[in-house]
């Protein structure tokens, strides 16, 4: 509960600060580099980034690697291709490096289905939280919001 009660010590609005915490989550569980992006995002989209930050630091690396069966399975599906296949495949070419996901060959046998895979689950569970994380800030009834807010 610790990490949900960060979220309620910012000092901004229920939804920069959910919008923040959902950019945060979903660069979290992306196999990207996502602390820059989530910034940027953040920023562009004005939203709190102080919230995509503890989110990202909650879902870095832990959340990519739980979430990988869900994102084999969707993007095996999505593309006609074996989910335990795609997994496995994955975590013998993980340590290769992007230049090798990155080949013609591999791009499209293994690496575009599970980051369409990814894409998804990330968006859904991203989605999830935004509206939890929304409504439990909406509902509480001590929040102060910044004047103008």
């Amino acid at each position: 509960m610790g990490f949900l009660r960060r979220f309620f010590t910012l000092n901004d609005t229920p939804h920069h600060i959910a919008a923040g915490a959902a950019v945060g989550l979903l660069m979290g569980i992306l196999p990207v580099e996502g602390i820059i992006t989530s910034l940027l995002v953040a920023t562009i989209f004005r939203f709190n980034r102080a919230a995509a930050m503890i989110s990202i630091a909650a879902a870095n690396i832990w959340a990519m690697i739980v979430t990988l069966p869900l994102a084999a399975t969707i993007g095996g599906f999505l593309f006609g291709i074996n989910s335990a296949e795609l997994a496995s495949q994955f975590y013998q070419t993980y340590h290769s490096g992007w230049g090798y996901l990155l080949t013609k060959e591999s791009f499209f046998k293994l690496t575009f289905p599970l980051i369409t895979g990814y894409v998804i689950v990330a968006g859904i569970i991203s989605l999830i939280f935004y509206f939890l994380l929304y409504f439990l800030l909406r509902s509480d009834s001590n929040r102060h919001l910044p004047a103008g807010k």
